[in-house]
């Protein structure tokens, strides 16, 4: 659902299409602050372009690398990470 709704928004430029399920995943994601809700996110990333070099810009940082497999919650983090790296293929 997440990839779906960025990919929409990436074929059609329009951050209007971005759905809450893959806004929370973003604003929780590391370099992105709320922006209060949805639509305060969708004001501030109007120029899609600017949504798409800061998602590369934090990629490095949204591999959640510090966790280690004995770690509780590793494999929850590392899927995190895998959809950030799926996000970023996107752009």
């Amino acid at each position: 659902m997440i990839l779906s709704s960025f990919k929409k928004v990436f074929a059609t430029g329009d951050i209007e299409n971005l759905t809450n399920t893959a806004y929370r995943y973003i604003y929780l994601a590391s370099g992105f602050i709320a922006h209060y809700n949805l639509y305060g996110f969708r004001d501030a990333y109007r120029d899609v372009d600017l949504l798409k070099q800061n998602i590369l810009l934090n990629a490095r940082a949204n591999q959640w690398s510090n966790f280690t497999p004995a770690d509780k919650n590793y494999d929850y983090y590392m899927s995190k990470a895998d959809v950030y790296k799926s996000l970023a293929s996107l752009v």
